[in-house]
């Protein structure tokens, strides 16, 4: 006889009630999305060289950028602990918000004077470079009910199998190894993995889960520092550059045994702690505007990283992290303003297909 298990109502999305604080972490985890790429993605892997010159700049950067890889895991497993409501609209909806702020974003910039082809816009709103998590999300979001489904009537002990079997294959095959079907964490595959495992301490409540806020946010810091070290102890090694490369790779991935720990016990810390601000959820609502303006091809490398790198260049090792959060926060406000056009307009459609269907 195949167990039924019926999610307590605090694992489900609540539309009267939802407190604010997964949302705040909804929120804090696309400003560290921005806070990643304002780092070794705008300026470069740090080198032994920088470790022996600017020492303090070097391992901050290396703890910066430890602390914040949580980013995409975070977003996904906050998908998986209140579990996808498979629905045409939340497809329609995503794919909107896409569109619509990759256009406005390609008009924005005609206007101040960039010379941007029709061709190029379309080949910017469909890059698969820029935006793999929108593919691989979408994709989670079909098979959602599959997943859903496997979490709801399987057995306890056949979702902890699964989920073993899986982390120790993407442990080997996706770190270690780093085949492409993992991609470093860049993958649907990945992003299963890290929906199942939500799902399951959401609806089973292991008891490494109900430790205190405290415990959890320890947990957080601690595997992402202990990260941090393996990279410094690296760069300072001596070893050869491919070598090194490689280490900084692996540590720097999404499916790192550290950034996953890191992301999972993150989203628990927060879990626990209960409040309701209406800010916080309706800035919510549009964090994910913020990924996909920073991530527009004719903004990411031509604006936000050139100027990521001009901020570091242009002030010392104890301004720079102050600078470039203001920065970062400023770049993140502007994206939730440029995004209540999107959701002005997408209401406004709503109320006409409404009006028409009568």
């Amino acid at each position: 006889m195949k167990h039924r298990f019926t999610p307590p109502i605090s694992c489900n999305v609540v539309k009267n009630k939802r407190y604010s604080n997964i949302e705040l972490l909804r929120i804090i985890a696309m400003f560290l999305v921005l806070l990643v790429h304002s780092q070794f993605y705008s300026l470069g892997l740090p080198t032994r060289e920088n470790l022996y010159c600017i020492p303090l700049d070097t391992v901050l950067r290396v703890v910066t950028q430890s602390l914040s890889l949580v980013c995409v895991n975070v977003f996904v497993l906050i998908s998986g602990w209140f579990g996808i409501s498979f629905k045409w609209k939340g497809i329609q909806k995503l794919i909107f918000q896409w569109f619509f702020l990759a256009i406005l974003v390609s008009v924005l910039l005609i206007s101040l004077g960039e010379s941007l082809t029709i061709i190029g816009c379309i080949k910017s709103i469909l890059s698969f470079q820029y935006y793999w998590f929108i593919y691989s999300y979408l994709l989670l979001f079909v098979f959602s009910p599959v997943l859903n489904a496997f979490i709801r009537y399987a057995s306890k002990r056949q979702v902890e199998t699964v989920l073993l079997c899986f982390f120790v294959y993407e442990l080997l095959f996706g770190w270690i190894k780093s085949y492409s079907d993992f991609n470093n964490g860049y993958s649907c595959v990945s992003f299963w993995g890290l929906y199942l495992l939500a799902r399951y301490v959401s609806v089973y409540k292991p008891f490494w889960s109900l430790k205190s806020v405290s415990f959890d946010i320890g947990i957080y810091f601690g595997a992402s520092l202990i990260s941090a070290l393996f990279l410094v102890a690296f760069l300072w090694s001596g070893v050869n550059h491919d070598v090194m490369t490689k280490m900084l790779v692996r540590f720097n991935s999404y499916t790192s045994p550290f950034t996953i720990v890191a992301a999972l016990f993150l989203l628990l810390g927060f879990s626990k702690i209960k409040f309701q601000r209406k800010a916080v959820n309706k800035i919510a609502m549009s964090s994910f505007a913020v990924y996909i303006i920073q991530c527009n091809p004719n903004v990411f490398d031509p604006i936000f990283k050139e100027c990521c790198i001009k901020i570091h260049n242009s002030f010392n090792v104890y301004l720079y992290p102050l600078v470039n959060l203001c920065y970062l926060i400023v770049f993140y406000f502007i994206c939730v303003v440029l995004d209540q056009v999107r959701i002005k307009s997408f209401n406004v459609i709503i109320k006409l297909e409404k009006y028409v269907n009568k």
